[in-house]
């Protein structure tokens, strides 16, 4: 280890110690007094030594990191090391404290939770903002493809639209997955009875596991509620007994069961992050080779994945979703050793509190009465025409407006004839639930339905609250947007 003379930083903290650290040569290239004097240390050789490690790693990961190191003498005291990228290539910033042995572990462990979670949020804004603007290339293309399939008559170029509008399925599929890691997706949420739900997800888990794995439920006969969309929890559930059964190669015993948490100060230590207050944990355990303890930080990242299948590495979207789905619910997600060795992921979603279903209420609209015309509001032009140049193939005639206020011009100019809104949830300005009540007040007969390549928790059921017809998830099913547009339509008679 090189002399850790130099530049120091000025008014270090009593206490502690800082300086920059060169992981590739094992130098200090700059230390406070502080540490000058922390590296005259008998743990100092100790220290560079797990330095060059943690230091490597901050600097392929560029995420901040932790260690305690304990110190050499009989103080019994620990040293906390902080290690995070610095403005200086090939540099890292370093900032240790000396604490309690007991307070530096619940330090390092406090640090490296609020590390992962401050890491999966910004991926998951990330990951939801692309998937917004995808989906809506998405929504573009399947629009343009479906129309065009109906409209030529050449067989083969008919098979190659239908193939294209399969290609958009797939790609929905894992702008889907994203979404879910994201917490915005699911639809609306009521009461669910967990321990239902798992007794009904048994009867097909056996034939999804397939041979050589046993499966051991443990759920009470008693209701077990929480507040989700019940798609939310289906999806946690199979990817729990997905990644479970790959696990397992050559088959073992399976777990699957309910406990209840109620969460203090102590849960914490116990590597939960959740707020006081009582949760119902579900559990998947497997006998497989486990999680190591250094991937346990980086698995619910998507696209992390040490699987393979056929030579290709796995999406890895299986436990980004759960943990998307469990923070979305107001959960967490933890790893812990199971059965033989295996892997036991816990999810703690809260309990629901007693009382009637927790489902927004509708506001019911007046009988219809006439109305031919379609208004599609969308700030993406190219969602917006080709959107509209299906619903006029659909034999309505069609208005367009890309905002909020240029929606409600059209609607106070053509609110007679006006059969319904297509409406983009999120737009610059005026969003789509405000344009929304504008239009319910200003047309109470004409139906609005919403549409989004993403939406946050409760949107859903704000949006049929403020008076939405439905909610259509981009890239929507035309099929399905021609039946609601003509179930709109055909409700003249009252029906």
């Amino acid at each position: 280890m090189s002399d850790p003379a130099g530049p120091t930083h000025p008014n270090a903290a009593v206490g502690l110690a800082t300086g920059r650290f060169r992981p590739d040569t094992g130098e200090w290239t700059e230390v406070d007094e502080a540490m000058a004097a922390v590296l005259e240390r008998p743990e100092a050789p100790a220290w560079t030594t797990a330095l060059v490690r943690l230091g490597r790693h901050v600097l392929e990961t560029r995420q901040e990191a932790s260690r305690a190191v304990p110190e050499a003498t009989g103080d019994r005291r620990s040293w906390v090391v902080w290690v995070r990228p610095s403005a200086h290539p090939g540099d890292v910033e370093v900032a240790t404290l000396p604490l309690p042995p007991s307070a530096a572990a619940d330090v390092v462990a406090a640090h490296a939770r609020s590390s992962r979670a401050q890491r999966l949020e910004s991926i998951g804004q990330f990951a939801s903002a692309v998937a917004h603007d995808f989906n809506n290339l998405l929504a573009a293309i399947r629009v343009t493809a479906h129309t065009l399939g109906h409209e030529i008559e050449d067989p083969r170029k008919r098979e190659d639209c239908r193939r294209i509008v399969e290609a958009t399925e797939r790609a929905a599929r894992l702008t889907q997955g994203l979404l879910h890691f994201a917490g915005r997706s699911g639809g609306p949420r009521t009461r669910v009875d967990v321990a239902a739900l798992l007794r009904e997800l048994a009867t097909i888990l056996p034939s999804m596991v397939g041979e050589g794995i046993d499966l051991d439920l443990s759920v009470p006969e008693e209701s077990r509620w929480i507040v989700a969309a019940r798609t939310q929890v289906e999806q946690v559930v199979m990817n729990l007994v997905l990644n479970a059964r790959e696990a397992m190669p050559r088959g073992g015993r399976l777990r699957i069961g309910i406990e209840a948490l109620t969460a203090t100060t102590d849960c914490e230590e116990l590597g939960w992050d959740l707020p006081a207050g009582a949760y119902f944990v579900l559990f998947v355990e497997d006998e497989g080779p486990g999680i190591p303890p250094e991937h346990r930080q980086v698995v619910f990242e998507p696209y992390y994945s040490t699987k393979t299948h056929d030579g290709q590495r796995g999406l890895g979207l299986g436990l980004a979703t759960v943990y998307g789905v469990a923070r979305s619910l107001g959960g967490d997600v933890r790893i812990d050793e199971g059965g033989k060795g295996g892997a036991r992921v816990e999810v703690a979603l809260p309990q629901a509190e007693g009382g009637a279903d927790v489902v927004a209420a509708k506001v019911a609209s007046p009988r219809r009465r006439g109305g031919t015309a379609v208004l599609v509001v969308d700030d993406d032009a190219l969602v917006r025409r080709t959107t509209a140049h299906f619903i006029e193939a659909l034999g309505y005639r069609v208005y367009e407006a890309e905002s909020g206020i240029g929606a409600l011009s059209v609607v106070a100019s053509h609110k007679d004839e006006l059969e319904a809104v297509l409406l983009d949830m999120i737009m610059p300005g005026m969003n789509g639930r405000s344009t929304c009540r504008a239009i319910r007040r200003m047309a109470p007969r004409v139906r609005v339905l919403i549409m989004s390549g993403c939406t946050t928790p409760g949107d859903t059921e704000a949006a049929l609250a403020d008076g939405a017809e439905c909610f259509l998830a981009k890239p929507f099913d035309l099929d399905d947007l021609a039946a609601r547009l003509g179930r709109v339509n055909g409700s003249d008679d009252g029906t």
